[in-house]
């Protein structure tokens, strides 16, 4: 005796597309992921970077005007606000600069 599988190969043929289309989900799933995990390194760099350029600039700072981490960063945050500038760039520039 023997079994037509002829009618269990159509069933298989509809697992196989469903298998198909579950991995490029998985894959765009992945891809999106991995696209927001590089953003996310990119930003944490970029406030890295910032915050070592901050740093450098109240050193300066501390140093010309014999004032305290604080009062040096205070002074910063006070010109960023009245100058409507990020203070990162306000840093940038008392690094270029030399001064405040």
């Amino acid at each position: 005796m023997t079994t037509d599988i002829a009618p269990l190969a159509g069933d298989l043929e509809g697992i196989d597309d469903a298998h198909h289309a579950a991995e490029g989900a998985l894959a765009a799933c992945a891809l999106g992921l991995v696209t927001e995990l590089s953003d996310e390194v990119r930003q944490l760099k970029e406030a890295l970077d910032s915050n070592r350029r901050i740093g450098m600039a109240m050193g300066l700072v501390m140093g010309q005007l014999q004032v305290t981490d604080e009062e040096a960063f205070d002074a910063l945050r006070r010109i960023s606000q009245n100058t409507n500038r990020k203070l990162r760039d306000v840093a940038d520039d008392v690094i270029y600069h030399r001064r405040l």
